[in-house]
């Protein structure tokens, strides 16, 4: 049972060691025999890419061996808000779709879209999924705001857009993933001209607790065009030792890929593959290993046209939503103005108007909530994704 138990959560924590592998280290832009390696774009450009990954783990433990897959992909758009005179860059991020599917030794897969209402309809298909997988379902359709250096590195907090949300703040283990998002568009680089067939040295840390890695690469300026740049990347993932603890996995593995920027510093195209042996904590025998193909590309146009015509397929959903939001809104504050309280639930205030307690148009019941103050309460859907506190929500002002 021990052993089990110990299995689970290391299969858990290498799902974050593959989920934090980039898709992308460095950029470049220029066409001369020596090119700066820093991105040159204009405030207004938007960029959408597809991020996509397939990461496979095995784990022999004797006469129950383990195999767990992931596919997820999401599409995401950045765009430039601010360009000051120090060249650091104002951006905006939204992830517009997150989908996939998670397989576990032989049985069939379970799908997730966020673009799906049917992903949400099912808390045990949910569940199923993983924290990691649900994690990154609950960043979708947030607008953050980020700054960077000159060079595309993230300087700063990863803040929601809109400061009047009551959505929950991000979490410490979305904040460094969300910027190793924004840094895949622009990577990390010299801050020296350098030539084709130049060599220099990367290296990026992961602060994870059970997962302390360190990769480190060795970039080659493969070939220089009038329309880009063409890297090579070689490198090797370990793990840190100075933040390594009892409980640590250990981790000896390789990176290898290449990567594609357009001339204005802006990636094209990445891919990566990883493969990396592990030593589990308290399983002396076990093998292990793990395996991770990804890729980062700009999308297509009939992508976006797919994503936007999904997003529009439920606005009329959405208005029948906000109309009946506002109706329960004025139906709440005519009850306490008459009653000097509030309903005890929108349920209770159904029953007492001889109504059906009210449901939104996917089925789910409309929430009312209370705020802190008397009179305060907010009336609200969780959306058609019915998840509380992302993006889709609707719900009326405080009163």
């Amino acid at each position: 049972m021990i052993a089990l138990r110990e299995r689970a959560r290391a299969s858990a924590c290498l799902r974050c060691l593959a989920l934090t592998l980039a898709a992308s280290i460095v950029n470049a832009q220029g066409q001369q025999d020596a090119v700066r390696l820093h991105p040159q774009i204009r405030v207004g450009e938007q960029f959408f890419f597809v991020e996509e990954s397939l990461q496979q783990i095995d784990i022999q433990v004797p006469n129950a061996p383990r195999e767990r897959s992931l596919k997820i992909a999401r599409t995401f758009m950045v765009e430039v808000l601010d360009v000051p005179e120090d060249g650091s860059i104002q951006l905006a991020l939204v992830i517009v779709r997150v989908h996939g599917e998670v397989g576990d030794s032989g049985g069939d897969p379970r799908h997730f879209d966020t673009l799906d209402e049917s992903t949400f309809d099912d808390p045990d298909h949910l569940s199923a999924l993983g924290p990691a997988v649900l994690s990154r379902i609950d960043e979708a359709h947030r607008k953050l705001t980020v700054r960077t250096n000159p060079s595309g590195r993230v300087t700063s907090s990863i803040a929601l857009a809109d400061k009047s949300s009551k959505r929950a703040p991000l979490t410490p283990e979305q904040q460094p993933r969300l910027r190793q998002l924004v840094e895949s568009v622009f990577g990390r680089n010299p801050a020296r001209e350098v030539t084709p067939g130049e060599t220099w040295q990367h290296e990026q840390r992961s602060s994870d607790k059970r997962l302390p890695t360190i990769q480190r690469a060795a970039i080659t300026l493969a070939e220089v065009d009038e329309d880009g740049a063409e890297l090579r990347i070689d490198g090797v993932i370990r793990t840190d030792q100075e933040a390594a603890g009892p409980q640590t996995i250990q981790v000896d593995g390789t990176v290898v890929g290449t990567q594609r920027l357009g001339r204005n510093g802006v990636v094209q195209q990445t891919t990566l593959r990883a493969e990396a042996a592990l030593e589990l904590p308290g399983m002396v025998g076990t093998r292990a290993s793990l395996r991770l193909d990804s890729s980062l590309r700009r999308a297509t146009a009939a992508e976006l046209r797919e994503v936007r015509r999904r997003l529009q397929a439920s606005a009329p959903l959405i208005a029948e939503a906000t109309q009946a939001v506002a109706a329960l809104t004025a139906s709440v504050r005519a009850f306490y103005i008459q009653n000097a309280r509030l309903p005890a639930s929108l349920e209770a205030l159904a029953k007492d108007a001889r109504l059906q307690a009210p449901t939104d148009p996917w089925g789910r019941p409309y929430a009312l909530v209370v705020g802190a103050l008397s009179g305060d309460f907010t009336v609200r859907s969780d959306g058609p994704d019915g998840q509380p506190g992302t993006g889709d929500d609707i719900a009326s002002a405080p009163k």
